[in-house]
């Protein structure tokens, strides 16, 4: 009887190592979306970006491919500054892209999350907002950058039902 309750403790501890090893080395990723209604994100034709002055990950070169080639927007890179000394000459075909990632370090750094914020230039109206957060180091920089935008393309790729509005109570 003792024997067996030695080798079930055993068992149970082999299975709970195994697990802790599994869980340590696959990552944990969480997604966010954000798609304001009437977007109208297809409409827009330039997209300009401002870059990042510290670019650990080629972000600064990413993000405009993917503007350029997923959505076909014609991208210009631009400071913070002439955003604010041009808010009246923006066009309605206009679309401000911005970007971030926060980094950590496990034995090099990696990209901790990544996040993506589409504005109407005009109207400084967010129209869309992705962002990708995994804990550990286990997929590519460019996996991570190509899941942000590829959540915008399926969220306007599929079709949107009305809201209902909701009626009051009496």
């Amino acid at each position: 009887m003792r024997i067996k309750k030695i080798m079930i403790k055993a068992t149970t501890l082999k299975g709970l190592v195994s697990i802790l090893c599994i869980l340590s080395i696959t990552g944990c990723s969480t997604r966010h979306l954000f798609i304001a209604q009437n977007n109208q994100l297809n409409s827009y034709k330039t997209a300009y970006i401002v870059p990042l002055k510290k670019d650990t990950f080629n972000l600064n070169q990413q993000v405009p491919l993917k503007l350029r080639k997923e959505f076909g927007y014609n991208v210009k890179m631009i400071s913070p500054l002439f955003i604010q000394a041009n808010k009246q000459d923006f066009k309605e075909s206009d679309l401000i892209a911005m970007y971030s990632y926060n980094q950590r370090w496990d034995l090099s750094p990696y990209m901790f999350s990544v996040q993506v914020t589409l504005t109407a230039a005009k109207s400084q109206r967010i129209l869309a907002t992705s962002s990708y957060y995994l804990f550990g180091k286990w997929t590519s920089d460019k996996y991570r950058v190509d899941t942000i935008f590829n959540q915008i393309k399926e969220a306007l790729t599929k079709p949107t039902k009305p809201i209902k509005p909701i009626k009051p109570t009496k």
